[in-house]
């Protein structure tokens, strides 16, 4: 019987001591893995905070862009505004040229003799239609230029 409960005694001994070597060895692997867990949660936290940040310049930088889109398209609005203003106002200057020149044609005809009213009035018409070949060409060169900056 002493032997059988010594024996009993042993065997709780050695229960107890495996019990306890695993409860130590569960307990070091458990806080491996807190470790390493925490270690992968801040690696994540990080991750997603510079992909916040990431997200947040891009969104920035798209909300830039568009503003820029939007300011050119209204520039571009007011060029070609501008420009078309430019035009109907050389337009209107050429006409009013252009009256003239045909006014004072038919008073210079009415008032000179038949020989001095053609030859005065060629060269008037001469002179006046250089100046406005000119002044088309400046329209010319202005609305080509126009052309350009829309582009």
């Amino acid at each position: 019987r002493t032997l059988l409960e010594d024996f009993m005694r042993r065997s709780q001994w050695a229960t107890e001591d495996v019990r306890r070597e695993l409860l130590a060895q569960m307990q070091m692997e458990t806080g491996d893995l807190r470790l390493r867990h925490d270690a992968l949660r801040e690696e994540v936290l990080q991750k997603v905070d510079s992909a916040a940040v990431a997200a947040g310049d891009a969104l920035r930088q798209s909300e830039e862009a568009l503003s820029a889109a939007r300011l050119s398209a209204e520039l571009t609005q007011e060029a070609e505004e501008a420009g078309l203003r430019k035009i109907g106002k050389l337009e209107a200057g050429l006409r009013n040229q252009l009256d003239a020149l045909s006014e004072e044609l038919a008073q210079s005809a009415a008032r000179a003799g038949p020989g001095d009213s053609l030859n005065s009035s060629l060269a008037d018409v001469e002179a006046r239609s250089l100046s406005m070949e000119g002044n088309f060409r400046t329209l010319e060169c202005r609305c080509s230029e126009l052309s350009e900056s829309l582009r």
